[in-house]
């Protein structure tokens, strides 16, 4: 994918939590969608909402870890 698509995606994500902000998959994807634009601070801001919202959920913490790095 290219950038122009995560742009896209981030849109669209963003829709949807302002439709449902308490679904932490639509955080954890739009912070997916960041990380592959090299916006990691962006990603980890969204993988903590994803986590407070899903914290037994493993993969937004590793999501989270990958981002830090």
């Amino acid at each position: 994918a290219n950038l122009q698509q995560y742009a896209l995606a981030v849109k669209d994500y963003t829709q949807a939590i302002a439709l449902n902000p308490k679904d932490a998959l639509y955080y954890a994807n739009r912070g997916i969608s960041y990380h592959h634009m090299q916006q990691d601070e962006l990603a980890v801001k969204d993988y903590t909402q994803a986590i407070e919202l899903a914290p037994k959920n493993a993969a937004y913490y590793n999501n989270r870890g990958i981002s830090y790095d």
